[in-house]
């Protein structure tokens, strides 16, 4: 699906469905031909205004039907490698960095 982020190419499109994320402030339309909208209700000083927006939760994009469930799968499946590939890097570095504090040069000569 693309994301229509000028709403005048929303103009004279078909609505498939209308959903609402986030508290019901976020409006996210999908259209017949694959394209979506998503439009975010702000509320200034007792007026209220609509502004073209974005989802990046990969939940509310599901339920929306901006994803399907094997594209949710993959995605969720990334995430979590990647989170398991920053947590090694990042206890490594910690590692590293409690070794140089707590095993000075100095300490090694009198392994031997």
């Amino acid at each position: 699906m693309k994301l229509l982020d000028d709403r005048q190419m929303m103009i004279g499109k078909t609505v498939k469905n209308v959903h609402t994320t986030g508290r019901n402030s976020t409006v996210v339309i999908l259209f017949t031909d694959d394209t979506y909208a998503v439009l975010e209700a702000y509320n200034y000083d007792g007026s209220a205004e609509m502004e073209d927006s974005y989802i990046t939760n990969t939940n509310d994009m599901l339920k929306c039907g901006i994803i399907t469930q094997v594209e949710y799968d993959k995605i969720t499946t990334n995430q979590r490698k990647y989170t398991e590939v920053m947590t090694k890097a990042n206890e490594l570095r910690k590692l590293a960095e409690l070794k140089a504090k707590y095993e000075p040069e100095e300490w090694n000569r009198y392994d031997n």
